[in-house]
């Protein structure tokens, strides 16, 4: 295999865990030639007028440049060396004779060996009172239509910079902390995204960058994440593709209604009398109504203006208020409809994971106003969310061991007490369709990584509960994988990066099983080598490279159709009357706000790579805790 992991060489281990490195071939042989496939994502990222990893549509035409002062510090710091050291792997190829019958060859990968030493690196850390600074360019646009950022743009983002960042090369890094920066200045302007990928990918982005500003944020982007766990029923302890706590949203939302309904009455009031008890009031009344809004605004981005038939938001661009940008909406009124999925659900365990080793999960207080009788949801445990989420995962495992998508969709009755919102309150007696759920390869792995996860953020022993799961679900994925290998892909799924995202899954998925004694996750990195695109530099993906959830999929297949100008456009689907006989009616509801996020996105894919590479090289192993 061609050696692309002299370049992973920064790996983040969750203190409290113990790993023993993975035994080594002692054979020497010469160390590979340095990859190069990461320059596409660093050069796509510098070249771009912005500084984006993957830019938006861009609709305004450019002006002219101007330049700004970027201000930061330096700090040393003690990066481990590690030896490269060559590993056999068996892996199953077609042959070349007539018949076409597969055999197993052998194959050489590169991993990470012993630590040899360490280098002090000096790394770019920004800080607004540094004491070092550099001058830097941005674009500025004249009139024109609005950038335009497709669904899950941001996590997209945030996944690519994560990966150059953890290369370890200073310009990467360099490139990777420009994108984080547009991030946050995007976030404290608009508030944390409502999509569990842009969420995670960002938060994950945050915690790792350096930068003491962006770190701050991530807690409260913790706290989002782990309460929008659902939290009763059937989907109870399962995240979904929207990261949003419908309580905490209608209480927020309560809480804007009343404090402008105060105002509004304290200013008539000033107005009919400016007595100076009467302007105190009015403007005690205005400070709570701005504090409303502030609260909301950071909680959710694009909810505070939802409706069942928009597709889009609209903001105004943080670097030139006179510009304006579109983000698209997911396909999920939040309103009246919980969803989970397996991939959503691993996706925010990740995310966990990540903001617990980097020691970022705070302890926020719990509100204790109570606005006409709602109260807002207490804080999430962070010890109560994973246990709940390891039985919501088990719960969902099919007897041969193999995991479902686990697309759900279920009624909520959060908002029910709220004035002007279109399909409220619901009905207490609506029903959902059931959703198809097949169990594939790809969902399978995201059960049992999603387990592994769990491990990582309460050290291996917490696997205990889940070891006879685990070993039911490897031993499935250890007798087919090779099938994907040989080009049957019937059985992956339709997910979002289709051969690759079923790799992906296999990188981490937990200690190593006596009974299923196969590193799934050496031969993740040496399938994936093959789905690399040579000439170009980039890896290829026979599905799309778009956060699309297999909960909305789902609903697509099971959900009526609606279209603008039909006489049930502004009313929940739920009360739509679903025809049978509709041959349309597979392309369903989705479709009234599915975003052009169809193409392929390179820096998505050769991000994803690079993880299956680097989850190679690592060499981790968490204690063998299986029976």
């Amino acid at each position: 295999m061609k050696s692309h992991f002299l370049v992973l060489c920064s790996v983040f281990v969750f203190s409290s865990q113990v790993f023993s490195l993975r035994a080594q071939d002692e054979e020497t042989q010469p160390e590979p030639e340095p990859a190069f496939r990461l320059d596409l994502l660093v050069q796509r990222t510098l070249a771009d007028e912005d500084g984006w990893a993957s830019a938006p549509v861009r609709n305004k035409k450019a002006i002219g440049k101007e330049e700004y002062t970027w201000r930061y510090r330096i700090e040393s710091r003690e990066v481990p060396v590690y030896e490269r050291v060559p590993k056999k792997v068996m892996v199953r190829t077609k042959s070349n004779s007539e018949e076409g019958e597969s055999v197993m060859e052998e194959k050489t990968i590169y991993v990470r060996g012993k630590q040899k030493g360490t280098k002090t690196e000096e790394r770019r850390i920004g800080d607004p009172e540094g004491p070092h600074s550099a001058k830097r360019t941005r674009t500025l646009y004249g009139p024109g239509g609005s950038d335009s950022w497709r669904l899950g743009g941001f996590g997209n983002n945030a996944l690519a910079a994560t990966m150059m960042l953890r290369q370890g090369e200073q310009e990467a890094q360099e490139a990777a902390l420009g994108v984080a920066l547009n991030l946050g200045l995007l976030y404290e302007e608009q508030g944390f995204p409502d999509l569990t990928w842009d969420l995670v990918w960002s938060l994950v982005l945050f915690a790792e960058c350096g930068d003491e500003g962006l770190k701050k944020m991530v807690p409260a982007m913790v706290e989002k994440l782990m309460g929008a766990q659902i939290d009763e029923g059937p989907a109870m302890g399962l995240w979904g593709p929207v990261a949003l706590d419908p309580k905490q949203l209608a209480y927020l939302w309560q809480k804007e209604i009343e404090t402008s309904k105060a105002y509004s009455e304290a200013k008539a009031a000033a107005e009919a009398s400016d007595t100076s008890s009467r302007l105190k009031t009015l403007n005690e009344a205005q400070l709570a109504l701005q504090d409303a809004k502030t609260a909301m605004k950071a909680y959710t981005m694009g909810y505070r203006w939802a409706r069942p038939d928009k597709t889009r938001v609209e903001f105004k661009d943080p670097d030139n208020p006179e510009n304006n940008f579109s983000v698209a909406l997911p396909p999920e009124y939040p309103f009246h409809t919980q969803t989970a999925d397996m991939g959503s659900t691993w996706l925010a365990l990740y995310g966990i994971r990540i903001a617990r080793e980097n020691n970022l999960i705070g302890r926020p207080q719990a509100t204790t106003q109570i606005l006409r009788g709602l109260r807002p949801p207490p804080p999430a445990n962070p010890r109560n969310v994973i246990q709940l989420a390891g039985r919501a995962i088990v719960q969902q495992q099919h007897r041969s061991g193999a995991f479902p998508e686990a697309n759900l969709h279920q009624p909520t009755q959060a908002f029910s007490g709220l004035q002007g919102l279109p399909g409220i309150p619901l009905s207490k007696t609506a029903q959902y369709p059931e959703l198809p759920s097949p169990i594939t390869l790809t969902s399978t792995a995201q059960g049992l990584s999603a387990l592994a996860q769990i491990g990582h953020i309460v050290g291996p022993q917490g696997l205990r509960p889940y070891a006879q799961s685990m070993v039911a679900a490897k031993k499935v994925l250890d007798k087919q994988v090779d099938e994907v290998v040989e080009g049957n892909t019937q059985f992956i799924g339709e997910t979002g990066l289709g051969s690759l995202g079923f790799l992906w899954m296999l990188g981490d998925l937990g200690p190593e099983m006596k009974v299923a004694p196969r590193d799934l996750g050496q031969l993740a990195a040496a399938y994936a080598d093959d789905l690399e695109d040579k000439k170009k530099g980039v890896w290829k993906s026979d599905g799309r490279s778009v956060p699309f959830s297999t909960v909305w999929r789902a609903q697509a297949q099971v959900l009526p159709k609606r279209q603008k100008n039909h006489e049930d456009f502004h009313v929940p689907f739920v009360r739509v009357t679903l025809d049978p006989e509709d041959k349309d009616s597979v392309k369903r509801f989705w479709n009234s706000a599915r975003s052009s996020s169809d193409s392929l996105y390179p820096e998505v894919t050769t991000a994803v790579a690079l993880w299956i590479l680097e989850s190679a090289a690592t060499g981790e192993e968490v204690l063998d805790v299986m029976p």
